[in-house]
């Protein structure tokens, strides 16, 4: 599902991306073009977003930000790792229903969520100066989420975030469902709100 073309922000309901003027989120087709816009040259690096409805995602999910492992030649190999590195502000609204995988045919997914791989830049465990990219998610509400995930290698599955990386800060989000995830061959780390954060804070 992954693409090579522009970011189109016409997509949006309108603002400039900026921490004054966010890019509005309103619908379900919206926030899956967040989801879909997503490649190697689109990130959303520092933009920002806010969510200005309730939105029911029906069926299937495709994580915002996403990383995939592979066999190459024999060996693990990390094929590809595309992440948000924006920010995202529900507003304290709800997204409903949103879908990875069945009881039947679980997702063979490395990062499952709302938001399955984020990243910053901070690199190092020092108390970050403020020159760092960090990622922000807050005011966000997950209700009915269903996530069953299994794969060959590790998986990182959140309601929220599978993995966010290198500066997170998640503050004042509920999520309430079902997360599963399991592994053939190597580790599982999931949570219902996070299944990993490096460098960040959890808060409210």
């Amino acid at each position: 599902f992954s693409h090579y073309e522009a970011a189109d922000v016409s997509r949006f309901g309108g603002g400039s991306g900026t921490a004054e003027d966010p890019y509005i989120i309103a619908n379900a087709e919206q926030l899956r073009y967040l989801s879909s816009s997503i490649n190697a040259d689109v990130s959303w690096s520092g933009v920002y977003f806010r969510q200005t409805a309730d939105i029911t995602l029906d069926g299937r999910w495709q994580p915002i930000g996403w990383a995939l492992n592979g066999e190459v030649n024999g060996a693990k190999k990390q094929i590809c790792a595309y992440p948000f590195r924006g920010n995202y502000d529900g507003g304290g609204y709800s997204i409903y229903g949103f879908t990875i995988g069945s009881e039947s045919t679980p997702a063979d997914m490395m990062t499952a969520g709302l938001f399955g791989l984020t990243s910053g830049s901070v690199s190092s465990n020092a108390q970050p100066d403020g020159s760092e990219q960090t990622v922000t998610i807050k005011n966000v509400n997950l209700k009915n989420v269903y996530i069953n995930v299994s794969t060959r290698y590790e998986t990182y599955v959140g309601g929220l975030v599978g993995s966010a990386q290198n500066g997170i800060y998640i503050d004042n989000c509920t999520v309430s469902g079902k997360v599963s995830s399991e592994t053939s061959e190597s580790f599982s780390r999931a949570g219902g709100l996070a299944g990993s954060i490096l460098r960040g804070s959890v808060t409210n």
